[in-house]
């Protein structure tokens, strides 16, 4: 229907303008042609239009595509004939495209996209720890209210993108499900947070707490946007930071949630359009598009041109390693204070680990080379603030110099750093007998 609609629409109008003067002509072919651009900038700009801006172009090129050539047939019959020739002509040559690729790159398709149809930028969906701290509804916070009779044996496991099961699948494959299976008698609760770092986690945190006290919180810091964004605007607090600290206390900046998504954000969430997504999953080289679409995106959205970059200012590094050395004490004693015990688990990026092997990082190293001692930093924090913690560099280490690497790692992008299926069953065998299950 993405895809049947457009073109449909098009081709009504198209022929319902169809003999137009010549001066009128002329103008509607100009309005065609700007209908793509003009898709785009309305997607951007527009707050309250939840789809991605390159699905939005998408559509209006189909339009476009339809309109311009039921204007320019002099009857219906030809222009439908006209269209097939085109649609086959492109489907040859992206046949060919395709052979090309799969012998000149030697990759492999992606794993199949989880949004099928039009990408939605509801926020609820591409900021879940702001839709676990703010629920307007049923939330991942709601929907994993374990009994109190049950809670005496529940972990809840903490974290970002690498908890969640990004590139594996989600949560069925995670680790945490993988934990459940061998302990037998235990809930373990995926309480992964996509793209979240320290402050929105503590805050998910404070709102899973509400509903249920588990036994333990198992809290997994990942030395990349866990630190890097802590502090950056949000779209659930008016492009705020989430947490206003008053000298050691940090307290949430909004009480209520204040969505507000920017063009910049719209950028960097908004996926490939969905008729690549759709072929990913078989196409090589709709899979090296719809990355390279996640590649411009991602640039876009930092060269400025949407408005300042979001992210983590330039210097603001120090303070963050502050802030989170305040914040993982806070959320301790938090978690303490219930009866319930709190472990960390300090796991490190691959790009890091790469550039300790003496290898170039195959995608950006937030670090810049210095991974290993912001690592150590890190890990002298919680110590220094006795809060207990497993360090998992060795095991990433093994992992990055392991000939079969590419086994363990997902590929939604070059150099990916979650894990894959394989990995996180890998990772929780290994977390198992550390985590002392019974």
């Amino acid at each position: 229907m993405e895809v049947g609609l457009p073109l449909l629409l098009g081709a009504v109008v198209g022929g319902l303008l169809r003999g137009r003067s010549r001066r009128e002509g002329w103008c509607l072919y100009a309005a065609a042609f700007a209908v793509v651009p003009a898709a785009f900038v309305v997607g951007l700009l527009i707050d309250g239009i939840a789809v991605g801006v390159w699905d939005l172009s998408l559509i209006g090129f189909l339009f476009a595509f339809a309109l311009i050539l039921f204007l320019r047939s002099p009857n219906n019959r030809l222009a439908i004939a006209q269209t097939l020739l085109v649609i086959s002509s492109v489907g040859f040559s992206l046949l060919l495209l395709e052979a090309i690729a799969t012998s000149v790159l030697e990759k492999r398709p992606l794993p199949p996209s989880q949004v099928m149809g039009l990408a939605s930028l509801d926020p609820d969906r591409f900021d879940p720890v702001c839709s676990a701290a703010y629920p307007r509804g049923p939330t991942p916070a709601d929907r994993l209210i374990i009994d109190e009779r049950e809670s005496s044996r529940l972990t809840v496991h903490l974290g970002d993108s690498m908890v969640f099961g990004t590139g594996a699948g989600g949560p069925p494959n995670a680790f945490p499900a993988w934990l459940e299976r061998m302990d037998g008698t235990g809930r373990h609760m995926n309480a992964g947070f996509r793209g979240s770092s320290t402050d929105g986690q503590w805050l998910a945190l404070r709102a899973i707490l509400e509903n249920t006290i588990p036994e333990r919180v198992v809290h997994y810091v990942f030395l990349g946007n866990d630190i890097h964004e802590l502090g950056r605007p949000s779209v659930c607090c008016g492009m705020q930071p989430l947490v206003v600290w008053q000298g050691e206390k940090p307290s949430p900046r909004c009480q209520s949630a204040k969505w507000m998504v920017p063009a910049r954000v719209k950028l960097e969430v908004s996926p490939a359009p969905y008729a690549l997504r759709i072929f990913a999953a078989r196409s090589v080289a709709a899979a090296e598009l719809v990355l390279g679409f996640g590649r411009l995106g991602a640039w876009l959205a930092r060269s400025g041109i949407a408005g300042p970059p979001y992210g983590t200012p330039s210097g603001k590094v120090e303070q963050n390693l502050r802030d989170f050395a305040r914040l993982m004490r806070v959320i301790r004693n938090e978690v303490e204070s219930l009866g319930a015990q709190y472990l960390v688990v300090l796991m490190v990026g691959r790009q890091t680990v790469a550039a300790i092997h003496g290898r170039e990082p195959a995608a950006m190293d937030m670090w810049n080379g210095e991974g290993e001692t912001a690592h150590r930093r890190v890990a002298a924090a919680l110590a220094e603030g006795r809060i207990a913690f497993v360090d998992a560099f060795d095991f990433f280490m093994a992992l990055v110099g392991d000939p079969d690497e590419d086994r363990w790692f997902a590929r939604n992008s070059p150099g990916d750093f979650h894990l894959s299926a394989e990995g996180h069953e890998r990772f929780a065998r290994w977390l198992e007998p550390k985590l002392q299950i019974d």
